[in-house]
Formats: structure tokens, sequence, C-alpha cells
């Protein structure tokens, strides 16, 4: 049985010595996606855009789970010499039927102040990191 009969009705025979049995099973999948946490911090330009940054990993029995996106937080760090602030993202799993895993994953990631020293911007230019 593959994961191309989950939500089906099979039908099967047993036969013994000349005697038969027949029967019903649905086939359900009932084991829930995990989600795989990094295990370091990302520290990214403030300039970089957050949303190209790799998602956690997920594992599931069956193809097609995914991670979500179920939590963003920006924290600002306003007198820190090297980052501007963190922003913490936290994931779960789903596969393709709705089932969600049991935990969660969050990754921090750092937003590193730029310093644009030997620049020189042109008159009236206003740079924003956010």
């Amino acid at each position: 049985i593959s994961s191309d009969e989950i939500g089906k009705t099979l039908t099967y025979t047993v036969t013994h010595q000349g005697i038969s049995c027949s029967s019903t099973v649905k086939v359900e999948d009932k084991i829930k996606p995990r989600v795989i946490c990094r295990t370091d911090s990302i520290k990214v330009s403030c300039l970089a855009n957050i949303d190209t940054i790799q998602k956690p990993q997920v594992w599931d029995n069956c193809p097609g789970a995914k991670v979500e996106l179920v939590d963003l937080r920006h924290t600002s760090f306003p007198c820190d010499p090297n980052y501007i602030g963190k922003v913490l993202r936290t994931w779960r799993a789903i596969d393709v039927r709705g089932l969600v895993g049991d935990s969660t994953c969050t990754d921090s990631i750092y937003l590193r102040r730029s310093t644009f020293v030997g620049i020189t911007p042109a008159p009236n230019f206003t740079l924003r990191c956010n």
C-alpha cells in the first residue's frame, strides 16, 4: 500500500485451505509530519529580503508535506552597534491532507547594521532598513 491509496476503502480476500474470508479496510494517514529545526542563528544585511532565506525542512511519511509560517516577530535593537534588530519566524509542519505536526520551530534572523563607509549618496537620498 502506498500514499496513493490513502482515503480509499480497499477490499481484500484471504484464502486458506479452500476457505475464503473477505473484508474492507479504509486506508488512513495518522502519522503527523515533523518540522526539522535549524541549530544556528542567521545573520544577514538589514537590506536582505528575509522571505528568500531558507525555511526549515519537513519530514513526513507521505510526499507533499510543507512548512507553514505561524508567527513573525520583529525586535528592534536601537543601541546595538552591530545589529539593528532580530526577526523570529515560527514554523509548523502540515501535510497534504491537513494533518499538523505537534511541534513548532523558531528561527532567529539577526539584521546587521550597515555602515555605508565610503558611499556618498545623492542629495536628498534616504535609505531605510526595515
